[in-house]
């Protein structure tokens, strides 16, 4: 049987752990952008 606070401490580490995915994801998809959008900067003035 959980008792509230560890199920209340799971809770946030699961959410914790989602905010941690997320951030990671926006960091790639941003990363992602900017190397393409440098590589079409490259392919204009070239």
């Amino acid at each position: 049987m959980l008792t509230y606070p560890s199920a209340c401490l799971r809770v946030s580490y699961f959410r914790m752990g989602m905010d941690a995915l997320l951030a990671s994801m926006l960091h790639q998809c941003l990363s992602l952008e900017h190397h393409i959008l440098s590589q079409m900067a490259c392919f204009n003035l070239g």
